[in-house]
């Protein structure tokens, strides 16, 4: 009762902090979660680049908390807190070691990927949340061969797919680990319900000519024109995932992976087969094609089990000390070159200069680029619905919510853009009435610079180029 205890202090007290930390810090909403709050809005069975949960899940909080940071982020901190419970009893489930699990279910708090998550709403935060728990319910599964717990695992899997398309990995998972599963029937009960999340992803690219798979290949390394090593990708997803396990824990990670091979216990396989496959295809993907640091993550909850197991106490130390040295200064204060916040900061700033020249009843917003567009749409007074058209960009989520763009001619268009004044855009408009210059500096450096134009009688089309990629 006592590991109990303290670990729900533990997690209260990270779970204030969070809440606090997004109330009071001022740093703006990224642009991903601004295009997800879109998506909150525009209710679809799924959307070009990623699947629907996280607008659900934004529409909920939104719809408690109003359309504010802290209606857009609130879930993170709340599913971090429940996280933390679930990873103590995977952890006793596995090793029956109540020390090793409270160690186990403290270190993601002074984590750098695992804290990131518990502020940003992205859709790792509830996929990483989801993809754990399909784990630990697939550990019970494979303990008691209950198909109660099959079944749940099937729904938490259902749900981790249905927030992204990489929740597919859980089936390699068990093949890896145990090849008869595939003659065993609740597997296939498993697999059916986890399937489920694909229904309504496939459906939307029936519909809209497959966009949204296009994109996944994409990103996947189709766009790369020529194929060979590049090894200047590979250490960048290396030095990624190092960082995400903020140093000592993802070295002993892969020691925990040597080690199940080695003593071939079956807890330990568990995580290898939940972890190794999943950073090793990446690591390939990445010697052909940019990857980024967090799409490998998802599995790291379990990998911190393995990574805790091997843990002797003055390394666990050394591992609390050096996160929370890495994490001040992310949360504080960090030049400006190098400071990742420079992203999120900014927004409303540009939203309140917008907002002076904004007449919500015969202006319209637009920019050639979604993170402008989306963070305008939040952030401007009466967080207008905007556009943002196509000068010569792959495709995105913008470009399936403009088709009412021709019934806003007439009006007055404000056009925010990190360049001049496309001529595409002047023709499509009578007049410009009004440039504006926008700077933002954060900590003494200028990192956004953009132009504000103002255009006068819109003709009701723009001649958009054709998305240059997916």
């Amino acid at each position: 009762m006592s590991y109990i205890l303290a670990l729900t202090g533990i997690n209260i007290f990270f779970l204030l902090l969070r809440y606090l930390y997004i109330l009071y810090y001022p740093i703006d909403l990224a642009p991903d979660e601004a295009l997800y709050w879109e998506y909150s809005r525009r209710p679809d069975i799924s959307y070009y680049s990623k699947p629907p949960l996280v607008g659900y899940l934004i529409g909920v909080s939104t719809g408690i908390f109003g359309d504010t940071e802290l209606g857009v982020r609130f879930f993170p901190p709340l599913l971090t807190f429940f996280l933390s419970f679930i990873l103590y009893r995977f952890a006793l489930d596995l090793y029956a070691d109540r020390r090793l699990a409270l160690t186990a279910a403290v270190l993601p708090h002074f984590l750098i990927g695992p804290s990131m998550n518990a502020i940003l709403m992205t859709i790792d935060a509830p996929f990483i949340f989801f993809y754990s728990l399909s784990l630990w319910l697939l550990w019970r599964s494979l303990i008691t061969g209950s198909r109660l717990w099959w079944t749940f695992a099937g729904i938490c899997g259902f749900l981790a797919l249905l927030s992204k398309y990489t929740a597919v990995f859980l089936l390699p998972t068990l093949i890896i680990f145990k090849p008869r599963l595939l003659r065993v029937r609740e597997f296939w009960v498993f697999s059916a319900l986890l399937m489920l999340g694909l229904i309504p992803p496939a459906i939307w690219n029936v519909i809209n000519d497959f966009a949204g798979f296009k994109h996944l290949f994409f990103l996947a390394g189709a766009k790369e024109k020529e194929a060979g090593i590049n090894l200047k990708y590979f250490f960048e997803f290396l030095g990624g995932q190092i960082a995400i396990l903020s140093v000592i824990p993802f070295f002993f990670m892969v020691y925990g992976w040597f080690k199940s091979f080695k003593e071939g216990k079956r807890q330990d396989q568990f995580l290898t087969s939940a972890t190794l496959p999943v950073v090793a295809f990446f690591a390939l993907m990445s010697l052909w094609t940019e990857v980024y640091a967090n799409w490998s993550a998802f599995p790291y909850m379990a990998g911190i089990l393995l990574a805790v197991k091997y843990m002797k106490g003055k390394w666990y130390k050394a591992s609390l000390v050096l996160g929370t040295l890495l994490l001040i200064p992310m949360y504080t204060y960090l030049p400006p070159q190098i400071d990742m916040k420079k992203r999120i900061v900014g927004w409303e700033e540009l939203g309140k200069e917008v907002s002076r020249i904004y007449n919500p009843e015969s202006d319209f917003i637009l920019s050639p680029a979604y993170q402008i567009s989306a963070e305008l749409a939040f952030y401007t007074k009466g967080q207008p619905y905007t556009y943002s058209v196509n000068l010569g960009r792959r495709m995105n989520d913008y470009d399936f919510w403009k088709d009412d763009l021709p019934r806003q001619i007439g009006k007055n268009g404000i056009f925010v853009t990190p360049g001049g004044l496309d001529p595409r855009v002047r023709e499509a408009f009578e007049e410009v009435l009004l440039v504006k210059n926008f700077s933002y500096k954060y900590r003494g450096a200028v990192v956004r610079k953009l132009k504000i134009y103002k255009l006068k009688g819109f003709k009701g089309r723009i001649r958009e180029a054709e998305p240059t990629a997916y």
